[in-house]
This record gives C-alpha cells, structure tokens and sequence, in this order.
C-alpha cells in the first residue's frame, strides 16, 4: 500500500513539472513511476492504481506530440490491463497521430466495443469513435440489418447508441470547447 502511494506521488509531481513546463523532468519522473509501478504485483485486497502509470505516460507523450513512443506506452498498458477505456483510446489516439491508420482503427473499434452499452450521454471520446467510424464508412445505415457489401466482423452500432450518438452528432459544436484530442490543450 505505501508503494503505491509512492507511485501515486511521483505521477502527480511529474504532472505538476509538465503543467510547469518542465517537460524533462516530467518525463523523467512519470518514467520512474511506471518502472515502480512495473515492479509491483496486484494485491487481491488492496486497491490497484485509479490510471495506471504507464497510462498517464503515454497520455504526457501524447501531450508532448510524440505518439509513437505513447503508442508503445499505450500498448504495455493494454498488456497488463486489456480493455481499459482511456488506454483504448489514447492507443488509437497515438496510432492516429503516428500514421498507423490500421492500429488506430483497430484500437478505436476495440474502444467502441468496450462502450457498446455505455455512458448516456455518451463521453466525448465516444462521440469522437462513432464519427470517425461513420468518415470511414464502418456502420451500417440500419442496424440489425445485414449490408452484403461490409465484411462480417465490423462493429455495428446497436440502435440505441446509434439514437444518441445521431443526435449528438447534429449539434454544432460549443464554442470555445476542444476536441479530446486537440494538441493546443
């Protein structure tokens, strides 16, 4: 337990530096608590970590415009911890912005399988899969329906989340809000 308090403060100092702009140091602290956090096994009755450290590695990385070496964070993450939501989606994230357009829509629909049934009103990362599978045309127009011109094994939105993701979708953006994976936050 006192381990992973440790661990915990050294991701919020190596947060703390980044916010400060100390992008260096930052990496180098949140590098430290991945390797601790690394070296730690699960306890079955204590808590795991609430973000796992080479998570927020790979969120800072993505941060810093490296998403190559976040992809790689994002990865080790999914090793240890499959089907994590926000490892989901900085991995396709990361793959996005590294030009991996086969991972990146790999990861997405993995992330998209995971909210399947989720979060109403959706999370703005969910929104953003949903569009980036209509661009790319991955969904079906009408769900339940077979379409014999899509490859079976594509994600198709069940007509509840197709329902409010349309609706959310027809409204203009708010102003002065950011996308989750604008790089000016």
């Amino acid at each position: 337990m006192a381990e992973q308090v440790e661990i915990e403060l050294f991701e919020v100092a190596a947060s703390s530096l980044l916010a400060g702009g100390y992008n260096k140091q930052a990496l180098g602290m949140m590098e430290s608590a991945a390797q601790m956090e690394d070296g730690t096994g699960k306890s079955a009755i204590t808590p795991g970590p609430l973000a796992p450290a080479r998570e927020l590695l790979g969120e800072m990385l993505l941060e810093m415009k490296k998403p190559a070496e976040a992809l790689a964070h994002f990865e080790a993450t999914l090793k240890k911890e499959p089907h994590r939501l926000r490892a989901l989606y900085g991995a396709a994230i990361a793959a996005q912005r590294s030009g991996n357009s086969a991972a990146s829509n790999q990861y997405f629909s993995d992330f998209l399988k995971v909210c399947e049934r989720a979060d109403k009103p959706p999370r703005p990362e969910l929104l953003e899969a949903k569009r980036r599978f209509r661009r790319i045309g991955f969904f079906r127009q009408t769900p339940g329906r077979p379409d014999p011109h899509r490859p079976l094994g594509l994600i198709i939105l069940t007509p509840s989340c197709e329902h409010s993701a349309a609706a959310a979708d027809t409204r203009p953006p708010e102003s002065g809000t950011k996308s989750p994976d604008d790089s000016t936050r």
